[in-house]
């Protein structure tokens, strides 16, 4: 259980790094342009945090309030990505396509400006905000989930 929380947190702060981080070379792009978030379905939640730019400060805060609970983001198979106009980032930092970025902003309907939707184990759409989350909101809307309820009682 120590090797995965070890692996997970390096992968944490390699995706909030973004690409090209610690001297590695940018991430490969995913040759699928269907729907990038359907290998996730059934084994993760995820935060999709569409903004302009890394300088946002909504975005900004979003991340730091990640990156403050990385335990309590992984006990709730939490991941994120990141997605801005004409680039965007899986929760592996893999680089998304042209064609994924405008497929999920035009799927969730994300125009301009700072953006962040919950999407559930089963791909539904639970949350969705125009500022950043803080975890008593994330958290809750998570934990007051039947899949997470039912997760809770497994491991307690």
């Amino acid at each position: 259980m120590e090797t995965y929380r070890i692996i997970f947190n390096l992968l944490f702060i390699m995706a909030l790094q973004g690409p090209g981080a610690a001297g590695q070379p940018a991430p490969h792009q995913p040759s699928n342009a269907g729907d990038v978030l359907a290998p996730y379905r059934w084994s993760n939640r995820l935060l999709l945090i569409f903004s302009e730019d890394t300088n946002i400060t909504d975005y900004q805060r979003q991340v730091s309030i990640l990156q403050s609970d990385q335990m309590g983001m992984a006990d709730r198979d939490l991941v994120f990505f990141r997605i801005f106009p004409d680039e965007g980032y899986t929760p592996d930092n893999d680089a998304l396509t042209p064609a994924q970025v405008t497929a999920l902003r035009e799927r969730f309907d994300v125009g301009t400006g700072f953006t962040v939707i919950l999407i559930g184990k089963d791909g539904g759409e639970k949350r969705t905000e125009r500022k950043p989350l803080t975890l008593d909101q994330l958290y809750g809307t998570i934990d007051a989930m039947p899949m997470r309820q039912n997760e809770m009682k497994q491991n307690p």
